[in-house]
Parts: structure tokens; C-alpha cells; sequence
């Protein structure tokens, strides 16, 4: 969620606006004193002279040149309540009014702070959600240091101790960032009585004084809950703040700020389906209030639901309709109130784009809400994490345009500002700093630079190793996804010891965890089984591959028996695996059965989400074909081959860095295909534009494309052999047996076999 805290605004005319911080004066005569400071909007800013500030039945004292002024209670018995009024200007209101309210000091006492301030009344939602939000920090960080000292006095401040205070710590502050702002928007819940006088003991930093102010009170629980629910998670008690919402619902159901701070804690807490039922409840409400604010965030809220659930049309609808209130807002009332709303979403909906691949639409929004939190972080710090998030979406979108030296930039400085921070707090933002390490190396990685996108890829690993082992709960799936990445690297590399061994490693993290979190975790032990068994088929270990597919096939079966929108395009992937090498191993009929199978879950998906699963549905049709193809039922082969051709001409048109390597497999088995039927010609067209794009591909990144190069000279000089082009067909077996030669040298076990069925090729040509 964004960080909702305003953007400090130009100072105002001194006489125009007020604050008063007033503190128990020293006694200098029997009669007890008040004494405070006028200043501007916070507790900081500027003094303001010439202010008037009186309570009944004593004399007015008006504000010096520093602001300061002092009130005198002669008559007054102290600790009898008192109400201090200010004399504002006009369109000027008191920010902080629910403190105005309060006992006379007591003679003789220590002073005691209080800040009351002044701000335009236009401005009011935005000083009143400033104040409230660094309040809220100060009572979380005098928790924190409180807890932590506890720990430290009872030696107990372990590592896993220590960053569990941490996520505690920022839980609280979720839960308050959120609240505030709500707050800000609804004075009406300041309420009376015990309520009044526990939002003034909240904002004097009594937060444990205000919470057994409003456990005291009986009676109606709303708007009194709300904030009882808040100072719970504060004060590090969730399961306090659960009751306290559950009550609130329970004893106003008709209230849309009790339902949305029950869903909006739920949803903290990674409890979805109460989450959704809160914001379900609390939409309706609200709109009927006409509360725009509260809607906006309500569809918010069921968004981010409807993402994380696969509900992505649902979750698109609620955005477009949240994002166009929020613009609203920012219009009508305070610009960076709103704007953190603004980018948050444009965040979120340019996630849902690039996920299904509409990376221009994606670069729009992706673009846009790094103009707004660069905009607000050249005015307050708290945004550069929100431009570092920011920089690396508009660099992950970059990346799959091919815009590799830009999204280079972007990921270096996304970097630049993350470790910045994670020297300002490493328990917070060095988990950040990995990440973008990673996703630095990926690009490395795609590029070809190897050497680079190790070094960055260990970087990351020692950032996650460490982070592990003093919060392995927290820590161990990072740690298991930078470990399958260096997998993945190492085997590009051919360096199969390497492979396995972090494979091997990052699977014994993701049982563990499954272990005690299957719901969570399952699925990245089916990843790392798929992982292993690609390197197991590369290595011809074939019942080693089986075993590692079959356990994960199982596993992505349960999965999507419980949870088709999530797990089923999971499920497709892996019986494609299965189906493959079960082609491969002459278990044509099992092929078969799981092929269609692949086929038809990818045209469900494809019929919703088309952008999303286009590329795999082609794929699927593609191998199916060439399964055809091997049993001789060429019309279907036909079909199906032609179906994914027409799907991956369309997709390299809009994206040829990435599709074009699909493009050329399908070319290539539709070459087969006419080989096979004796209509050379229309193979040769096919197998020649294949050539082509791989002689392009291989001459751009050798180390990825070369193999499909030699493939495809192979597959010309077997056609050329049958259409008794002898020459052409010598030149072409000669030049792939050349490739394989020099690629067998670095990687005998994955080219060794490839050599000889070339050489083969090229032995019965020239013994014709």
C-alpha cells in the first residue's frame, strides 16, 4: 500500500494561520498556568503572533513574535475540566481540536506537552491525517524500543526475535497508515465522552491510557471501535485489534467505516475470505453514504483481492473504478492526499498488464506513477521507496520490450536508492536490495553477460543467506528463488554440477517449508521437481526426469482440484513436460491423452485471458502436432500446427524479442510436417524462414541459439537429401556438424549424441 503521509506544502502568511503547542508553565505564583506556542499546520512549523487564546472565566492572552503565550487559572481547582478556545480567522480551523478539551494543570506538577494546531480549513483532511500518522509512528517506535529492550534484558534477542519485532513493527504501520487517513476524512468519529477522550489521550501519546478509556465505556461501539481496533495493532496485539473489529461489525452492521476496518485488518493478516466479506459489506454502505473516499478504498481493497485470487476482470473493473475516484479526489480536495492513491493504482493495474503481456499499456501506467512519486519524493523523502518500486516495474516492463539498455538504468537506480535506504534501516530494505540485485542479474542474464548476472545473482544469495538465518520463516522462499535462478544460469552454462547442486538445495528449502505451510508452498516444490527433471532429460537420466514430473504433476493436481483459477495453468505446464518426454520415450498413447488434456485446459484459459496464455496454447498445439506428425495422422498434425503458426505470427509481430524463437519451432515442425507428406516444396519454404530466424537469433546471442541453428541446417540438409540436392545438403550437414562439434567440446553430455546423428546423416549422403 502507499505511504499516505502528505507532502509538506509552502509556507503560509503568518497571520494567517495558527497552531498553539501548549505546555504546563513553571509555577510562579499559586494560581495554575497554561502556557503553549501558535504555529503553522504542525507541530513544527512556523510561530504565528497576534493569535487570541482564552477559557472561560480567564483572562484572553494573545500570541507573542514566537508564538508563545501563557493563560492563568487562578479561580480554577486544578484538574477541573476546561475547554481552551482559539480565535482562528476566517476559513481557519483547529487541526487538533479533540485536544482543546482538558483538565486544568495541576499546581506544582512536572509541565506537560500538548500541540493543538491551526490550518485553512480546505486543508484540514490533509494536516489532520499528517498529525494523526506521526502520533501513530511514535507510540509504534516507543512499542518497538520498549519490546526490544524487554528482549535485550532478558537475553533473548535472537535474530528470528529481533525481525519478528520488525514485521510486527510494520504490520502496525500498515494498519495505521491506512487509518489515518480515514480518520483525517471523518471527524464525526471523534464522537463524545469516553471516545473524545480517548482520541485526546491518543494524540497527548497515551495510547495504553485510550485503550482502557474505551474498554471502559459500554455501549455503542462505532465510531469508538474503529479507533480501538487501531491502538490494539499499535501496541502489537492483533488478536486484540480482531476482536475489536469483529465486535464492531457485529454491533454495527450498518456502518462502512466498521466494515472496512475489518476487512482492511483481515487483508493485513493474509485473511482473505474474511477480508473480502468485509469489503463486500462495507462497498454497498458506502456508496449509499455517498463516501467516495471509502468506496474508492473498498474497491481497492477487493482488487488486490481479485488479483492475488486470479480474478483478473473483476479485479481490472474494481481498479479502473477506484483509480477514477481517486483522480477525482486529487482534483476536488487536496492533490497529494490523493496522489499516493493515484500511483498505488496505476501501480497495481500496470502489474495486471504486464502480466498479460500488454506491455504497452503497462508502460503507460508503469510511467505515470514514477512521474507522481518522483514528484512527491523531491518534496518529502518517505516516497524514494515508492520511486525504487516504481523504477523497477517501468525496468521489468522495459525488459520484456527488449529496451534492455534502458531498463538497465532503471534497475541501476532502483538500486542506487534501495541500498541508500538499507543503510538508513537494513532490517527493513535489504530484503529490497536482493530483489532488485535479482532482477538486475536476470537481465544480465538474458543478455548474455553470464560472468555479470553470476556476481549479481551471489550478490543477492549472501543479502539472502543472512536474512535467512535470522528469520528463516521470513526469508528461506527468497533465498529458494535466488538458489533456482543460479540453477537456471548454471544450466544455461552447461555447468550441470552447478545446476543440480543449487537445484538440489533450493528444493530441500521449498519441502521444508511445505512442510509446515503446503498451501503456501507446494507449488514451489512442484517448480523445483520440473526444474530438475529438465536437467535429468538433458543428462538422458529419463527415470530420474519421470519420477520428478510425476511427483509434480500430483502435486499441481491437488492444487487445482482445490483452486482452479490459480493452479491450473500450472497444471497445463507441467503434464506438457510429462507429455513430451513421454513422446520422446515411445509412450505415444500417455502423449496423447495428456496433450489433449494441455489443449483443452489452455482454450479455457485462452477464452478469458487470451493475452495471458495465447503463447502457451500455441505452444501446446505445436507439440501436439509434432506428435501427430511422428504417428502419421497428418491432417490433424496439420491443424494444429497451422493453428499455432497463425497464433505465433501474430505474437511475434507485436513482440519479436521475445516470440520469435516460438515462431522458428513452429516453422520448423510444420517443415517436418511437408517433409513427411512428400511436398517438399512447401517445406522448404517453411524449414528455409526458420533458418533465417535462428541464423539471426544465433548471430545476436550464440550461447542460446546457436544449437537451434545447427538444428535447423540439419533438418534443410535431410530435405535437401531426400529432394536429391546432394551439394546443398552436403554444405548444410557439414556446417551443423561443425556447430555441434565445437558445442560438444565445452558439453559432451548434452552434444555428444546430437554429433553423431548429424555425422550419420552426412555419412549416408556422401555414401549414396
Amino acid at each position: 500500500m502507499p505511504s499516505r503521509r502528505p507532502v509538506a506544502a509552502r509556507g503560509v502568511s503568518r497571520c494567517l494561520v495558527a497552531a498553539m503547542g501548549l505546555v504546563a508553565a513553571a509555577q510562579t505564583c499559586s494560581a495554575a498556568t497554561l502556557s503553549g506556542r501558535v504555529v503553522q499546520n504542525h507541530e513544527a512549523g512556523p510561530p504565528v503572533p497576534a493569535v487570541e487564546v482564552s477559557a472561560r472565566g480567564v483572562e484572553p492572552a494573545i500570541s507573542g513574535d514566537d508564538g508563545r503565550f501563557v493563560l492563568s487559572f487562578p479561580d480554577d481547582p486544578a484538574g477541573r475540566d476546561i475547554r481552551v478556545q482559539v480565535k482562528t480567522p476566517p476559513g481557519w480551523v483547529v487541526v487538533n481540536d479533540v485536544q482543546l478539551d482538558r483538565p486544568v494543570p495541576t499546581d506544582g506538577t512536572d509541565p506537560a506537552s500538548l500541540v493543538l494546531i491551526l490550518s485553512p480549513e480546505a486543508e484540514r483532511e490533509r494536516w489532520t491525517g499528517e498529525l494523526l500518522d506521526r502520533k501513530g509512528k511514535q507510540v509504534i517506535e516507543q512499542v518497538y524500543r520498549a519490546r526490544l529492550a524487554e528482549l535485550e534484558r532478558r537475553g533473548a534477542a535472537t535474530p528470528p526475535e529481533r525481525d519478528r519485532l520488525v514485521r510486527e513493527r510494520t504490520e502496525a504501520q500498515v494498519q495505521l497508515d491506512d487509518w489515518s487517513w480515514h480518520a483525517a476524512a471523518h471527524p464525526d468519529e471523534q464522537g463524545a465522552g469516553a471516545q473524545r477522550d480517548a482520541w485526546r489521550l491518543f494524540l497527548d501519546g497515551r495510547a495504553e491510557a485510550a485503550l482502557q478509556r474505551l474498554s471502559a465505556e459500554r455501549g455503542p461501539p462505532v465510531p469508538g471501535w474503529p479507533l480501538r481496533g487501531l491502538l490494539h495493532s499499535l501496541l502489537f496485539d492483533p488478536a486484540g485489534a480482531g476482536q475489536a473489529y469483529e465486535q464492531a461489525v457485529g454491533e454495527a452492521p450498518a456502518s462502512p467505516a466498521a466494515w472496512y476496518a475489518y476487512a482492511f485488518f483481515h487483508k493485513g493478516q493474509e485473511h482473505a475470505e474474511q477480508a473480502r466479506r468485509g469489503f463486500e459489506q462495507a462497498l454497498p454502505l458506502a456508496r449509499q453514504a455517498a463516501d467516495e473516499r471509502t468506496v474508492a478504498r473498498t474497491l481497492d481493497g477487493l482488487a488486490d483481492l481479485g488479483r492475488g485470487e486470479q480474478r483478473r476482470g473483476e479485479a481490472r473493473a474494481h481498479y479502473e473504478e477506484a483509480l477514477t475516484l481517486y483522480r477525482t479526489l486529487a482534483q476536488r480536495r487536496q492533490a497529494d492526499l490523493y496522489r499516493p492513491y493515484v500511483s498505488h493504482v496505476l501501480t497495481s493495474l500496470g502489474i495486471m498488464s504486464d502480466d498479460e503481456n500488454r506491455f504497452d499499456e503497462a508502460r503507460r501506467r508503469f510511467e505515470e506513477s514514477l512521474a507522481i512519486d518522483r514528484d512527491l519524493a523531491s518534496r518529502d523523502a518517505v516516497y524514494r521507496r515508492h520511486v525504487a518500486a516504481s523504477l523497477g516495474n517501468l525496468a521489468s516492463v522495459s525488459r520484456e520490450q527488449d529496451r534492455h539498455d534502458e531498463a538497465r538504468r532503471l534497475y541501476e537506480e532502483s538500486l542506487a536508492i534501495r541500498r541508500e535506504l538499507a543503510r538508513e534501516d537494513p532490517a527493513v530494505y535489504l530484503r529490497d536490495v536482493a530483489s532488485t540485485l535479482n532482477s538486475l542479474a536476470g537481465l544480465s542474464r538474458v543478455e548474455n553477460r553470464h560472468s555479470e548476472a553470476r556476481r549479481l545473482y551471489e550478490d543477492a544469495l549472501d543479502i539472502r543467506r543472512t536474512l535467512a538465518l535470522a528469520n528463516p520463516e521470513a526469508h528461506l522462499r527468497a533465498l529458494a528463488i535466488t538458489l533456482n535462478n543460479l540453477g537456471l544460469l548454471s544450466k544455461e552454462e552447461r555447468r550441470h554440477d552447478e545446476a543440480r547442486k543449487y537445484y538440489e538445495e533450493a528444493l530441500a528449502i521449498r519441502r521444508r517449508l511445505a512442510a509446515t505451510n503446503p498451501d503456501a508452498h507446494l507449488t514451489g516444490v512442484a517448480t523445483m521437481l520440473s526444474n530438475l527433471s529438465s536437467l535429468n532429460r538433458d543428462e538422458d537420466r529419463d527415470a530420474e526426469a519421470r519420477a520428478q514430473l510425476e511427483e509434480a504433476l500430483d502435486i499441481r493436481r491437488a492444487l487445482a482440484a482445490k483452486d482452479p483459477d490459480i493452479h491450473l495453468p500450472d497444471l497445463a505446464s507441467t503434464l506438457g513436460r510429462l507429455a513430451l518426454l513421454n513422446r520422446d520415450d515411445g509412450r505415444d498413447d500417455e502423449a496423447r491423452r495428456q496433450y489433449e488434456e494441455v489443449v483443452g485446459i489452455y482454450r479455457g484459459l485462452v477464452a478469458t485471458q487470451p493475452e495471458v496464455y495465447l503463447p502457451d496454447l500455441a505452444l501446446a498445439l505445436s507439440t501436439f502436432g509434432a506428435l501427430n506428425t511422428d504417428e502419421k495422422r497428418y491432417p490433424e498434425a496439420r491443424l494444429q500446427l497451422e493453428e499455432a503458426l497463425d497464433i505465433r505470427r501474430g505474437l511475434a509481430r507485436r513482440n519479436a524479442a521475445v516470440h520469435l524463437p516460438d515462431l522458428a519451432t513452429t516453422l520448423t515442425n510444420l517443415g517436418v510436417l511437408s517433409r513427411a507428406e512428400l511436398r517438399y516444396k512447401v517445406a522448404r519454404g517453411y524449414l528455409e524462414e526458420a533458418l533465417e530466424i535462428r541464423r539471426g537469433l544465433a548471430s545476436a546471442n550464440p550461447g542460446v541459439y546457436l544449437e537451434d541453428y545447427a538444428a535447423s541446417l540439419n533438418h534443410l540438409g535431410v530435405l535437401n537429401a531426400f529432394d536429391s540436392r546432394i551439394d546443398e545438403a552436403r554444405r548444410h550437414f557439414e556446417e551443423s556438424l561443425a556447430i555441434y562439434r565445437a558445442l560438444a567440446a565445452k558439453a559432451p553430455a548434452l552434444f555428444e549424441r546430437r554429433t553423431a546423428v548429424v555425422a550419420e546423416n552426412l555419412q549416408i549422403l556422401m555414401g549414396r
